[in-house]
């Protein structure tokens, strides 16, 4: 404060990056198009603008793994699979969601939306993920609990207004679900040194200029954001994950003793099924490479992958 009065959670408005991404992942799974277990292709893709350039999303590091489930893609936070996702989606429904869980700065409203391109407040974003972390309800956050004067008498006190219902509480769970792996096996893998399970998401935007992470247990939501007032680049490999996320440990280290965590509920609507990451489809009886995601009840595959060795259809007519 000596410094500056700006205050960086409620005036600075900066690009998002990847923490921008389940929102998209939220919308397609609200959308029925795709689900956690769908094949996304992590490839190199490119664009003609409106412009008449040539925009060519790329993933950072510049490696692609091919087909890959939708669960993964986000884990690993691939650029590529979400503008993909987006683009099958529509942009209007992935604004319509941003606008429902709270965000009010301006959007860019192409596909680079998907990747966090628009530029945003900490207190709009982390708004926007307490809508995953309750299931459904966007939490509006506050800043004095009470004021006392002299003699400990309450002059004014907080009133605490009940969560607005805002998403289906299936597709929370599920993003909620998403935000977990991400934590545990993905980009924020580690947080696993907290001893707890959390759920978050990284995010670097171009040029290494801001780098975030935002997660929460069930019961205590964090966000973390580094970088300089006039942006500049912090120097290659600054990510979210090396700059923003030990900040972020740091402080929910002792959060999290004195708020122990609690279990995170299993949504009505959701059915856990073991599916092939290969193909996404139903994993056949002792199959190795099986997984278990969560469905919104009514999305999850009813057809069984080929058994190891096996050839299916797109193995014959590939000759």
């Amino acid at each position: 404060i000596e410094q500056s009065e700006f205050n960086r959670v409620v005036q600075a408005q900066r690009q998002v990056g990847s923490t921008f991404k389940p929102i998209v992942y939220a919308t397609a799974i609200q959308s029925r198009k795709l689900a956690v277990g769908s094949i996304v292709l992590d490839a190199p893709l490119i664009y003609n603008t409106l412009e008449e350039r040539l925009w060519k999303p790329g993933n950072y590091g510049e490696e692609y793994k091919g087909n890959i489930t939708l669960r993964k893609a986000l884990a690993l936070s691939r650029n590529v699979c979400t503008v993909r996702v987006l683009d099958q989606i529509g942009l209007d429904d992935v604004y319509d969601m941003a606008i429902n869980l709270g965000i009010e700065s301006h959007l860019e409203k192409d596909l680079s939306m998907g990747l966090g391109s628009s530029s945003l407040t900490m207190l709009e974003l982390t708004r926007a993920y307490s809508t995953f972390a309750t299931y459904g309800n966007t939490v509006e956050p506050y800043f004095i609990e009470r004021v006392e004067d002299r003699d400990g008498g309450v002059l004014e006190a907080h009133v605490l207004q009940e969560p607005t219902p805002v998403l289906e509480p299936a597709v929370a769970g599920i993003t909620n679900w998403l935000l977990r792996e991400v934590a545990t096996g993905g980009t924020g893998a580690r947080t696993n040194r907290l001893g707890v399970t959390v759920a978050g998401k990284t995010g670097t935007t171009n040029d290494f200029k801001d780098a975030w992470f935002v997660g929460y247990s069930p019961d205590v939501i964090t966000s973390s954001w580094v970088g300089y007032d006039q942006p500049q680049s912090m120097g290659v490999s600054s990510t979210g994950g090396r700059m923003s996320l030990p900040i972020w440990m740091e402080y929910m280290a002792p959060a999290l003793e004195k708020y122990p965590p609690s279990d995170y509920p299993e949504p009505k609507g959701v059915v856990r099924v073991r599916i092939d990451s290969k193909t996404g489809l139903l994993a056949p009886e002792g199959a190795e490479k099986a997984i278990q995601v969560v469905f919104k009840r009514g999305t999850e595959p009813t057809l069984f992958a080929p058994a190891e060795g096996q050839v299916d259809a797109a193995d014959f007519l590939s000759g």
